[in-house]
């Protein structure tokens, strides 16, 4: 166990539907006290194309307080203003992370988007600004780790995490070695208010990831995310908290939604 906490740091994604002044984001003043930064990633568009407002008004005072401990990545749009549905086959692949397939032709924007997260982790110079053992937590903004696992990875090694830096120390190539790099959490749901927590879905989901094999290239933002090739088992207990459409009004939800699938 070590005797000084683990640097901590998440990473929030906004990408779905008109976002109100009232987004409820809960995440920066649950997770403030074990994180050293936020980095939210505020795009101007939906997973689809459509345009979107900002979610984070960072001249409030809600967001202020935080300081330098929260960095707001605010994305245009890749697509120049066209939705997904109206990009050529050639505009869609500039999309594309390099050397790796996307999970199906409706998910290239969103995962691009992900991807940027690495902006928020990089300085003016893009050098990272992270340690390689450090641990990263790639989330939803309605996805919120519980404190007492939060306290837990700060002081306390992951076993996987462990093994992982062994063999990168030991000379073994990296994409043999990152293999365990990233650990899904069990979240408990809730649909829509706090007083209906749910059995299904199961959701494994936020992501933690150490943080050696994003800045070594192996993986990035988007692949602790989605991809299961550098995935190990999620713990046993619940260690984190989905808040699925809770706080959203009907016609936010129905915003939501729409620009979901259309």
């Amino acid at each position: 166990m070590r005797t000084d906490p683990r640097p901590l740091w998440k990473a929030p994604c906004f990408s779905e539907g008109p976002c109100p002044d009232a987004c409820p984001f809960p995440s920066p003043q649950k997770v403030s006290p074990f994180v050293s930064r936020i980095v939210a990633v505020d795009p101007k568009m939906t997973q689809q194309g459509h345009q979107r407002n900002v979610s984070l008004n960072m001249s409030s005072p809600r967001f202020r307080r935080f300081g330098d401990q929260l960095r707001r990545v605010e994305l245009e749009s890749p697509t120049g203003g066209k939705t997904l549905s109206q990009l050529s086959v050639a505009e869609r692949s500039s999309l594309l992370r390099s050397g790796r397939e996307p999970l199906n032709s409706a998910f290239v924007l969103e995962q691009w988007t992900r991807a940027q997260m690495e902006q928020g982790f990089k300085d003016s110079h893009g050098n990272w600004e992270m340690e390689e053992g450090d641990i990263v937590i790639v989330a939803d903004s309605d996805e919120i780790p519980l404190r007492h696992f939060l306290a837990a990875l700060q002081y306390c090694e992951v076993p996987s995490f462990k093994m992982v830096n062994l063999m990168l120390d030991q000379g073994m190539e990296h994409t043999l070695a990152c293999r365990g790099a990233v650990v899904p959490l069990r979240s408990q749901v809730y649909e829509y208010f706090m007083d209906c927590p749910t059995k299904q879905p199961i959701w494994m989901r936020p992501n933690v990831a150490l943080a050696r094999c994003l800045m070594n290239g192996e993986m990035d933002f988007e692949d602790v995310r989605t991809s299961s090739r550098h995935r190990t088992s999620p713990p046993r207990k619940v260690a984190a908290r989905h808040l699925h459409n809770v706080g959203m009004s009907l016609q936010d939800l129905g915003g939501t939604n729409r620009h979901r699938h259309e």
